[in-house]
């Protein structure tokens, strides 16, 4: 009995001497991808490009890494970079974002995930904030009629406003001006309308063949009131309060207080959109004035 249990023992020892040396050596453990970047997040407006960036490391070799935006909880297609021939531990990388209207206001975060060769996977977030474009708002501009000294034309992109003379010796800067016809009544018009041009010929400061330049605002009347026109803080607020594609005419005529109008600048003054609220009249003749608030799209 003695021998069949030391030969029991000798048989249980080689067994876990053969179980030990097919076990193999073990699998090499290798850390997650890590991502660095150089900017967690980015404000800007719309328009602008918000640019993701740093550096990836993974000692098991960078086999693809992707970014993935999410809008408000909801995630879109990844874009993926897959490594090429050569295996690398390191690698910086650069990615663009365009801001939209759109994501005015929402939660965007864009997802980085890098994953190694071993498929271990490593991930950042990247925030950003997408602001309406500002715009300009000049307020109290008081203009003069054609026989008023106040001035009466008016570069709207700078918000500087001319006499005649000097309109005329920067006519490639003026946007419109303001007359008083004896049917149109009060009006603000562009420099190329024709009651415009008929008003001051009259009175003997012909524009057409002495403005070297007649720029081609164009113009319409909205149903606008001056609550919603003092709403309007944006860019995004300005073009969604109305559909500039509807500003047609060359001149806004019968003008009272009170009245919001539409305006879209020439093409070669960058075809920017804006609004003018009537805050006051005092002209029954032409010898009077107008007082008009502005906003209008930034250059």
């Amino acid at each position: 009995m003695k021998n069949l249990s030391f030969l029991f023992l000798l048989l249980f020892a080689a067994g876990l001497i053969f179980l030990s040396s097919c076990g193999g050596e073990d699998e090499e453990v290798f850390e997650i991808p890590s991502i660095s970047l150089n900017s967690s997040s980015y404000t800007g407006f719309v328009g602008e490009t918000a640019t993701v960036s740093g550096t990836i490391t993974a000692p098991a070799g960078i086999n693809v890494y992707r970014f993935t935006v999410i809008v408000d909880g909801v995630a879109g297609t990844p874009v993926e970079f897959p490594r090429g021939s050569t295996i690398e531990t390191e690698a910086q990388f650069s990615y663009d974002y365009t801001l939209v209207e759109e994501q005015v206001g929402a939660s965007v975060v864009i997802e980085i995930e890098a994953v190694d060769e071993v498929n271990q996977v490593g991930t950042a977030t990247f925030t950003v904030t997408t602001q309406a474009a500002a715009i300009n708002a000049y307020s109290t501009l008081l203009f003069g009629a054609q026989g008023n000294q106040n001035p009466g034309f008016y570069d709207a992109i700078t918000n500087t406003q001319y006499t005649y003379a000097n309109a005329r010796d920067n006519s490639s800067e003026v946007d419109l001006a303001y007359y008083y016809g004896a049917t149109n009544a009060n009006s603000i018009a562009a420099i190329d309308d024709a009651g415009l041009n008929a008003v001051y010929t009259s009175v003997g400061l012909p524009i057409e063949g002495t403005f070297a330049t007649r720029n081609s605002t164009r113009f319409a009347a909205t149903e606008l009131t001056s609550s919603d026109f003092d709403l309007i803080t944006n860019e995004a607020e300005l073009l969604n309060a109305y559909n500039f594609d509807n500003a047609t005419n060359s001149s806004s005529t019968q003008l009272a207080v009170g009245d919001v109008l539409a305006f879209v600048l020439d093409a070669d003054r960058g075809g920017l959109s804006g609004l003018i609220l009537i805050t006051e009249i005092n002209d029954t003749n032409g010898n009077g004035t107008i007082t008009i608030d502005v906003k209008v799209q930034d250059q």
